[in-house]
């Protein structure tokens, strides 16, 4: 494996590129050189996990080096002591490992307690930061809001632990917070997550409150409150917001023995902070609670959200041996979080990106195999650059908004710039991608899509600039600019000047008092989105002396990814209550909607390309070429669906 000097390791790759076998072995070779290291290999569901990854494992692993497969630990021991976790991550796998019984109490958000069977997915629940903030005298847990994600109910041997502030019964993995200083059992600097089946007589459990029948007799509140007895507690809200520790003192329930009790019904709760609070105790819901690891390997880590991520990184804690996170997704789109953790340049301290392509395994997957991916994902195909080459690019994940109409080899190529005729601008506003198109609507009835800006976490004025000197590049000879934005750029939101008014400040010193943005209130609103959708379509399909009706220059790659596959619909996101029964709202993917929007507002505030009598005179050689090709049916389409029919029930 690269440099371990670097503690963070992201090795990308494409289909069949041989990158989960170099992961695989990498943990294989420190078992060997490390005895008694502890380490995770993961995937983000448990059906690819015992599916594909396991079995993956076994196959590469030398049968002599493996010991004792621990079922209830989900660990595969090394005959020299190393220990490999081989775990999902999701978190509805976790609710059928961390259960308790129907009958305990679960508090909820509004202060209430609920039995476990009558817990449902979608309820919020009370519960605690997983890692304590701080350090020193400030180290505390919050208390917080937990979205229930995950519910399961099942049969599992149980365990009985009698303590101080009354009983619960849990299965044997369900772990609880241990203070430090314990009664019992070696000394913590620190509070830990300890499993049931660790517990003995004398271990202190972090404890809340015991159950209440209703908020009007709460201790719990008095605590929170700082005043005693409580009758009243008037803002929930700010006690779950996190600012509210966990209470210091007077809250350890002391451990008075642990009992069998056989197998017996149990339900998993999954939670969004993977903690909640059980009969009063401090209770955990994730696999990697406890956890004490040098390495951690996670497969397809691109499935993998960065919340997870973040919390595993806490999980790299076991001394004296090498510590290292390795992390094997298949390239992902460039809007994801793994780009901006893994930049391709290795700028960020102890981060190493790595990328292999499919003709890196041709030893293993053949020459066969190659031609068969090769055709089916030929040059210029939008998925060919992550799915072959193992690089960062388009990421197919829903329908396409243009499928079947835009075509990469017909619709981008090389297109002119008239500086006889004005340029349209067009400013989708933003702070983490603000997006800026460029087009020139011709009189013959072509439109030219010539420039894109795309910026990254940037406030309006510093976007105004950069836009102006890439305008400045591309249309040296600019005789005439006209401007559209989104109409969101008129909200102050709390700054000192609006996005538009900082846009037209620059544009009137540049080019007159009589420039500036243009914008329609209703530019967002889905019906309208839906028209310019028809209308850009429209142009896509249909041919204007010769050529479509809509070109895109080459040098504006995120559009044509966008027009290609990036431009997605988004099925959760159905118009209730609209004109058009069918209606589907287009996905904001956080990276392809902003330049598309731009393209949007143009033909809100412009109009699209209308053929208009051209005063022939006026045009060069080059525009009269142009302009005098021969006409043709301007309802010839390109061997395309028209736009009207089969695409998203218009």
């Amino acid at each position: 494996m690269a440099a371990r000097k670097h503690r963070y390791i992201d090795l990308e790759g494409g289909v069949r590129s041989g990158k989960t076998t170099v992961g695989i072995w990498a943990l294989i070779n420190l078992a060997i050189e490390f005895p008694g290291i502890k380490m995770l290999l993961a995937r983000w569901t448990g059906d690819a996990l015992g599916m594909q990854l396991k079995p993956k494992f076994y196959e590469e692993c030398p049968k002599e080096l493996l010991g004792t497969w621990l079922g209830k630990e989900e660990c595969q021991t090394f005959t020299n002591g190393s220990m490999l976790y081989i775990r999902s991550l999701k978190s509805a796998d976790d609710a059928a490992r961390f259960c308790i019984a129907p009958e305990t109490l679960v508090l909820k958000n509004d202060l209430t307690w609920a039995r476990a069977d009558f817990i449902q997915e979608g309820d919020i629940v009370v519960g605690v930061d997983e890692d304590p903030i701080g350090g020193g005298r400030g180290y505390k847990r919050s208390l917080l809001h937990s979205l229930i994600e995950g519910v399961r109910t099942f049969e599992d041997e149980r365990l009985r632990i009698r303590t101080t502030y009354g009983d619960i019964i849990v299965n044997e993995q369900h772990p609880f917070l241990v203070p430090r200083r314990p009664v019992a059992g070696p000394a913590r600097s620190k509070a830990e997550w300890i499993e049931a089946r660790h517990l003995v007589a004398g271990m202190p459990i972090k404890f809340l409150a015991p159950p209440w029948p209703d908020r009007s007799d709460t201790w719990f509140a008095g605590i929170l409150d700082g005043e005693g007895w409580c009758p009243m507690i008037p803002k929930i809200e700010a006690i779950l917001d996190g600012s509210q520790a966990l209470p210091q003192k007077d809250d350890k329930a002391i451990v008075l023995s642990v009992e069998r009790i056989g197998r017996g019904p149990v339900i998993g709760i999954q939670t969004s902070t993977r903690t909640l609070i059980t009969n009063g105790f401090v209770s955990h819901n994730s696999k990697t609670t406890g956890l004490t690891l040098a390495v951690i390997c996670v497969d397809q880590a691109e499935e993998m959200p960065e919340d997870i991520y973040r919390a595993l990184k806490g999980r790299l804690s076991q001394p004296s041996y090498p510590q290292m996170m390795i992390l094997l997704p298949n390239p992902p789109g460039m809007n994801h979080w793994l780009v901006e953790e893994f930049p391709e340049d290795n700028r960020i301290d102890n981060h190493l990106y790595l990328n292999i392509s499919l003709y890196d395994n041709r030893t293993i997957i053949g020459d066969a195999y190659i031609r068969e991916l090769e055709m089916e994902y030929p040059l210029g195909h939008a998925m060919r650059r992550r799915m072959i080459d193992g690089k960062r690019g388009l990421s197919i994940e829903g329908e396409a908004v243009y499928r079947n109409v835009f075509l990469r080899d017909t619709h981008s190529r090389e297109v002119d710039f008239f500086p006889d005729y004005p340029v349209y601008e067009s400013w989708d506003f933003g702070q983490k991608h603000p997006a800026v198109s460029w087009h020139q609507l011709l009189p013959w009835g072509h439109w030219n899509i010539l420039g894109e800006y795309m910026g990254t976490k940037q406030f309006i004025d510093q976007t105004v600039p950069l836009v102006a000197a890439v305008r400045n590049e591309l249309f040296p000879a600019l005789t005439s600019l006209q401007v559209c934005c989104d109409p969101a750029g008129v909200q102050g939101q709390g700054a000192r000047h609006t996005c538009v008014e900082v846009l037209n400040d620059h544009l009137r010193k540049v080019y007159g008092p009589n420039c500036g943005a243009r914008y329609q209130t209703n530019s967002n609103r889905p019906e309208q989105r839906q028209w310019c959708i028809q209308q850009i379509a429209a142009h896509m399909g249909r041919l204007v002396k010769g050529r479509p009706a809509l070109l895109v220059h080459p040098r504006c790659p995120v559009i044509v990814d966008g027009f290609e596959a990036g431009y997605i619909y988004d099925d959760r996101a159905v118009l209730m209550g609209s004109r058009l029964p069918n209606f589907r709202r287009p996905k904001k993917d956080g990276l392809y909607d902003h330049l598309q929007n731009t393209i949007e507002y143009i033909a809100l505030n412009f109009g699209t390309a209308q053929v208009q009598s051209v005063d022939y005179s006026k045009l060069n050689a080059r525009q009269r070429l142009h302009a005098l090709q021969t006409e043709s049916d301007p309802d010839e389409y390109l061997g395309m669906h028209r736009p009207s029919h089969g695409r998203a029930g218009y």
